[in-house]
C-alpha cells in the first residue's frame, strides 16, 4: 500500500507515521491490492470549508471529505483510490465532545 500523507496544518500534533500505518492496515483488511494508493491531507477548518464550498457547494467546515478516483467510466484505470481530506480542527472538537481528549 502507498499512503501519501500531507499534514498542512500546525495547530494540532499529528503522528503521521502512525496514521499512515493505520490507513495501510485498513486498506489491507479491506482486501485492497498491494499497489493501491491513497492520498490523505490533514488541514484546518478554513481549508476544508473552502474545499467543501468549492466542490460540494456546502459553505461550512466538516470533519472529512473524500474524493474517489474509482468511480465513473475510467475508475478502473488507476491503482489510486482517491483523496481524503481531514480537518484536524473539527476532528479535535468532535473528539473532545465525545470524551476522547
Amino acid at each position: 500500500m502507498r499512503i501519501i500523507l500531507s499534514n498542512r496544518q500546525r495547530r494540532h500534533r499529528i503522528e503521521t507515521k502512525r496514521l499512515s500505518m493505520a490507513a495501510a492496515r485498513i486498506l489491507s483488511v479491506l482486501g485492497c491490492p498491494e499497489d493501491t494508493e491513497l492520498s490523505v491531507s490533514i488541514v484546518g477548518d478554513r481549508t476544508i470549508r473552502r474545499i467543501n464550498r468549492d466542490y460540494l457547494e456546502r459553505d461550512c467546515a466538516t470533519n472529512v471529505i473524500s474524493f474517489s478516483l474509482r468511480e465513473g467510466e475510467w475508475g478502473e484505470i488507476s491503482t489510486a483510490l482517491g483523496d481524503v481530506v481531514i480537518s484536524a480542527d473539527t476532528a479535535a472538537r468532535e473528539a473532545e465532545a465525545g470524551g476522547m481528549f
